[in-house]
Order: structure tokens, then sequence, then C-alpha cells
């Protein structure tokens, strides 16, 4: 069964499959996290299961200024024992590109964790996006993320975090959308003139 919003989704870009119970295992987790309920979108958890960690086709969002961003890579909730050989290379040095980009791991490492959690807000990173000059964060040691903001009652609000930004000012944020739905509404197809790069895309 596919998602309920299909992103025309680069289907070979996909890591290994995830289940509900990973789901709630990953929001249990959170829960412990940060101290405070955890629980995601119908919507995020439907691209969870559909697809995991994937590159979606559209891809383009715009901050409120009009400033044109590029989803490059949704995360995934992959844990170190779900991954079966054989290991995607990293350039990064890691041991598998899969797990570069799980939740828990951007959480934990970093230098991530300790500057998200100064952020303003509670926030969950969904997304590695696209850096300052359209560098495509799959190629970037220092990557910016999409995150859910959890800071506030009710449904979690959709955020830019800024890796450069954050050493300065590490409760900068930039909100995109009210919710995970929509903010699915708001994406595009990446139009020619959004300059990328992939001179290091490995995964």
């Amino acid at each position: 069964m596919r998602g309920k919003a299909d992103l025309n989704y680069d289907m070979n870009s996909l890591v290994p499959p995830t289940t509900r119970e990973a789901v709630a295992s990953l929001e249990e987790w959170l829960t412990f996290y940060f101290e405070k309920p955890v629980q995601f979108p119908d919507e995020f958890i439907d691209q969870l299961l559909n697809f995991h960690g994937g590159i979606p086709g559209k891809q383009c969002f715009n901050e409120p200024d009009g400033t044109q961003r590029m989803i490059c890579r949704f995360c995934n909730i992959l844990r170190k024992k779900d991954l079966l050989p054989p290991a995607e290379p990293s350039w990064r040095g890691g041991s598998d590109a899969r797990f570069e980009y799980c939740i828990r791991l951007l959480l934990d490492a970093d230098p991530y964790c300790g500057r998200l959690g100064e952020s303003e807000g509670t926030l969950v990173p969904i997304a590695a996006i696209d850096t300052a000059g359209g560098f495509n964060a799959r190629e970037m040691g220092e990557m910016d993320l999409l995150c859910l903001n959890y800071g506030n009652e009710g449904e979690p609000s959709v955020v830019t975090w800024s890796f450069e930004m954050s050493w300065a000012e590490p409760k900068y944020t930039i909100k995109v959308a009210d919710s995970f739905k929509e903010f699915q509404n708001m994406l595009y197809e990446r139009p020619d003139s959004f300059y990328t790069t992939n001179d290091c895309e490995y995964f």
C-alpha cells in the first residue's frame, strides 16, 4: 500500500523498510529523550512506512521570505541491527551511509545533538536539506535539517534548522508550515534554475 501523499520518490533511494512497531519504538525513545510526549503526525508515518528514508521528486519548498530550499533526503529510523550487508559506502567515514541520516544518530551525535537541544522548541530532525549556496546535503559534512518542532501543545510545526547559524544563534529556526500535512502540500519539483551539486554523492 502506497502512502497517502506520493511525492514522486526515487524508489531506488529507499532504505530497508520499517514497521509500525519500529515507529512506536522510536516515539517511545523520543518521549524518554525529551521528557515529553512525542507522537509523529499520521502523514509522516505514512511516508516512513511507504517511502522510508527516500529522496522525493517533489523536494523543493519556500521559506516565508521566499527563499527556496530543497530536501536532499528524508531521515530514516534504522537501527544498526536493521542494516543487512553489504554496507553502503560512506565518504563521511561512517560504517554505513544508510545510518548517517538516522533520527536517533542525529540526536545522539556531535555536533548536532548539543545544538539541536539548545534550539527554541523541541526539534526532531526529519530530513537533510540543502546548505547555503545550493550544496547538496548528501555531499556535505555539515547538514542543514528540516525538523518537527514539538515546542507547543498539539501537532508539531515544521521548521528549518541551520547548521552554520546555530553556532552563533542556537535558538534560531525558521517556521515553514503549521503541520507536516501542510508542508507536504507545499512541495514541488526542483526547477532547473535551482543550482545544486552532486559531485560526492555516493548515496
